[in-house]
């Protein structure tokens, strides 16, 4: 069976040393799995699980990058946004916000539609220059927490809480 984390560890491990790739589907059953991590990336679509494991997280004093999608049709066109929502020690008071919405369906456009791929890449990129801010590797100067870029109008909002 093709796992996507094996897959992605053999292509970046050519060019990074020191990846070490997780395959474990979190479970209440292993959810202490996380509790060494110094930061977790989410990139979930149920939003039971994403909340489970961000309050997980949270209690735990975990920092997290939540990366997401939001999108619909107008007039036959994608739109919506992409979403970049950070998690760290004093600045968790607005992830109840910020993780509002609905579970994907398997049947939606998510799945179907292409264009979904450079968004997820978008907010991967983001997901991984925001985490190299924190690690002070990138200037840092609005230390937003959450990001919303909007396809329709091409515009970024950066909030601070």
């Amino acid at each position: 069976m093709w796992v996507k984390v094996e897959y992605l560890y053999k292509k970046y491990s050519q060019i990074h040393k020191g990846i070490i790739s997780h395959k474990e589907y979190i479970t209440q059953d292993n959810i202490d799995f996380l509790k060494n991590m110094s930061c977790v990336f989410l990139c979930i679509d149920k939003v039971n699980v994403r909340n489970t494991i961000a309050e997980y997280l949270i209690d735990n004093e975990i920092p997290f990058i939540n990366s997401g999608l939001g999108i619909g049709l107008s007039d036959s066109k994608l739109d919506g946004m992409v979403e970049i929502t950070t998690a760290c020690k004093d600045h968790y008071s607005h992830i109840k916000e910020a993780f509002s919405g609905n579970d994907v369906k398997d049947d939606d456009m998510y799945a179907s539609n292409i264009q979904i791929a450079e968004l997820n890449a978008m907010a991967a990129i983001y997901s991984i220059i925001k985490w190299k801010k924190m690690l002070g590797f990138y200037c840092d100067v609005k230390q937003e927490v959450r990001s919303v870029y909007s396809i329709n109008d091409n515009d970024i909002y950066n909030g601070k809480y």
